[in-house]
């Protein structure tokens, strides 16, 4: 399955930990019910979210 891309209404703040703002995507959960941002470049990951927004607004609130 291809993997949701990131939209320009979805703006997402740069990895809090390597500070990559390009290499970021919209990864799936095992379960594929719920999805989160991914860092290409270092990997971390955010936190769930049930849909592409959800999952945004959870990555740019988080603590790095």
């Amino acid at each position: 399955m291809a993997q949701p891309e990131l939209r320009e209404r979805d703006k997402v703040k740069p990895c809090p930990f390597c500070g990559e703002a390009e290499g970021l995507e919209y990864a799936l959960s095992d379960d594929n019910r719920q999805v989160h941002v991914w860092c290409g470049k270092c990997g971390a990951e955010g936190p769930l979210g049930d849909c592409l927004e959800s999952a945004a607004a959870a990555w740019n609130h988080r603590e790095g």
